[in-house]
């Protein structure tokens, strides 16, 4: 166990924070009858799709992806929620207008559609040199200023990218250098809330750079150092929106840092069961959201007592692939994905009765079937009852050397399979012989599915 993970442990059995110092819940029952299915985009990420002509592309894109799975991972509403920012497999940054019928509130299902009609290009595509760590959107992006519209993003081997959201020029470059001064790729990048700095997360380190600066010149901030602080790479990071300064850096040595982002002091390291993914604050900045790779919960963090586990919630998630989680504009509704392709969606406003006390904790108001692999990314929209939805796993191509396994006993030692990622069991199934879904799709929330007393959720 690292130093610093232990340290943590060890101060918050002091101060009474422990495993079963707070609540975990248990959200039983199978996924039910969801919203409706507004729009999907799957035709743009089939191996080989080329896209139609005038479509903004600033390179040319790989032909193939390994073993022709070109999956998701994660998608991103822009912050004036005109357009879906996506994630996949063969490096492409993809820039989706969401139609005019969803802005305006009037679309049917599209069960009543022609697939041919919500199954549109995007309208940009960003092609990276290799594979996408990380991207955010600027935070003040308006489609009304197009100066505004701007994406950043870093991959494996390469520097920090500044892409245009219109044209998908690169607009500039941000490097970092490692002791051999040689260029060092960041592993997760985040704006500030005013949008004037990037802030990058490294080993052992986060960098700062000014957007209006391009090139190497950064601050640096030391995560660790003299065998103290938060170790490992940062994975993750999110700035609080409360406009205090403070941003939280999750690192895959299964901590959580809080800092100053004026100067990047250290306030506290949070010790967390798992390599953290992915960090979401709550719109006052109070609660803190962690999630993790081959964890099963979501821990709720109170920021204002630092070592303070406030609730576990629950989702399975055993796999190492990233999978997002997101707050609705009030904070009081937390979207997650499921590696079997459910969605919840949680009330983190509702109580609990638990002897006799009435006590805080999360309710599980919503949940259905969305695809039929790993639903990897939740987005909910700023201001429409609309979430976003992104799916898609690794799948790996093994060979059968005993067909014991299947189901009609009919294979042979020079046939194959698809094991997918995060598959700890050893089984095989049909389902998993079957094509890949890999589709971005965006579902309505009707206003009536909130019920006004929700059903206690036992402990």
């Amino acid at each position: 166990m690292d130093t610093q993970h232990a340290e943590a442990e060890a101060t918050a059995a002091a101060s009474g924070t422990s495993e079963t110092s707070y609540q975990v819940f248990d959200f039983t029952g199978d996924a039910g009858v969801g919203p409706d299915l507004c729009w999907t985009w799957q035709k743009e990420f089939d191996p080989g799709y080329q896209p139609a002509h005038g479509v903004q592309q600033t390179r040319q894109a790989r032909s193939s992806v390994p073993d022709d799975n070109n999956f998701l991972k994660g998608c991103k509403w822009a912050p004036d929620g005109s357009c879906l920012l996506t994630n996949s497999e063969d490096n492409v940054l993809r820039i989706f207008n969401l139609p005019a019928e969803l802005m305006a509130g009037q679309s049917q299902p599209t069960q009543d559609q022609p697939q041919s009609e919500t199954d549109t290009d995007a309208a940009v595509r960003i092609v990276e040199g290799e594979t996408v760590y990380d991207y955010a959107w600027y935070p003040l992006m308006n489609s009304s200023d197009p100066v505004t519209c701007c994406v950043a993003s870093t991959s494996r081997d390469h520097p920090i990218h500044l892409w245009d959201a219109f044209t998908g020029d690169l607009r500039a470059t941000y490097r970092a250098y490692d002791h051999l001064d040689e260029i060092t790729a960041a592993h997760s990048v985040c704006f500030s809330l005013d949008g004037e700095k990037l802030l990058c997360g490294y080993k052992n380190c986060v960098r700062v750079f000014s957007i209006t600066r391009p090139g190497r010149v950064c601050s640096t901030w030391s995560t660790y150092a003299n065998k103290q602080g938060q170790k490992g790479i940062i994975s993750c990071l999110a700035v609080s929106p409360d406009a205090s300064g403070v941003y939280a850096c999750g690192s895959y040595s299964k901590t959580v840092g809080l800092y100053d982002e004026r100067g990047g002091t250290n306030y506290a390291v949070l010790g967390c069961r798992s390599g953290v993914t992915h960090l979401k604050f709550s719109p006052e900045g109070s609660l803190l959201f962690v999630g993790g790779r081959m964890d099963n919960t979501i821990q709720c963090f109170d920021v204002r007592n630092t070592l303070s586990v406030l609730y576990e919630i629950p989702r399975r998630a055993k796999t190492n692939q990233r999978m997002y989680f997101d707050l609705d504009s009030t904070g009081q509704y937390l979207a997650t994905g499921h590696q079997d392709g459910d969605v919840s969606v949680i009330d983190t406003y509702a109580t609990t009765t638990s002897a006799d006390q009435v006590l805080p904790g999360p309710a599980q108001m919503l949940a259905w079937k969305s695809h039929k692999s790993s639903a990897n990314g939740v987005c909910f929209h700023p201001w429409l009852p609309l979430l976003a939805t992104s799916c898609g796993q690794r799948r790996f191509r093994v060979a059968m050397r005993n067909s014991s396994w299947m189901d009609d006993g009919s294979s042979s030692s020079s046939e194959s399979s698809s094991c997918d990622e995060g598959t700890t069991d050893g089984k095989h199934d049909t389902e998993q012989q079957a094509p890949p879904q890999n589709c971005a799709s965006v579902w309505r929330l009707d206003t009536k599915w909130v019920s006004p007393q929700p059903q206690a959720v036992a402990e």
